[in-house]
């Protein structure tokens, strides 16, 4: 019986290491899994992270070319308001340039057209001929102007 005892203590102490040994497989398979899943995971998060700065970058660059963009557009807007300042300038002396013409205009309807005892056809005529004579910026003389 001792003999018995000791090949069936021997019998567990075997099935023991046997299951341990087991156990420490299963164990590692575990701890393998554990860490292809935390690789997994990293590399899905490293991923992720590349993806969101490619998008962020690509976000900047748009960005950077709206920026660029206003700029151009800024720049062109404001040679744009060199140029109409100076047209408005223009305009303005072109102005006071046919104010005066028409001033003088006037005066010289007044002037000549209805001193003189003419037919309504020959205060026309000289009507047209002042008005082109002044339009033309010429100083219109007794001799220019018919019938005076």
């Amino acid at each position: 019986m001792l003999e018995h005892f000791h090949y069936s203590a021997a019998d567990n102490f075997r099935d023991q290491l046997t299951n341990i040994k087991t156990a420490h497989e299963n164990l590692q398979a575990q701890k393998d899994d554990y860490i292809r899943q935390l690789e997994a995971q990293a590399r899905q998060i490293i991923s992720e992270r590349d993806q969101t700065i490619a998008k962020q970058s690509g976000q900047i660059n748009e960005k950077n070319e709206l920026i660029n963009n206003n700029q151009e557009t800024i720049h062109d807007l404001v040679k744009r308001n060199i140029q109409l300042q100076e047209a408005m300038k223009q305009q303005q002396a072109l102005m006071e340039e046919f104010l005066a013409r028409q001033k003088a205009f006037q005066a010289l309807a007044i002037k000549y057209g209805h001193k003189l005892n003419l037919s309504s056809d020959e205060k026309k005529e000289n009507y047209e001929m002042a008005k082109k004579q002044v339009i033309e910026g010429v100083e219109p003389t007794n001799v220019q102007i018919k019938n005076i």
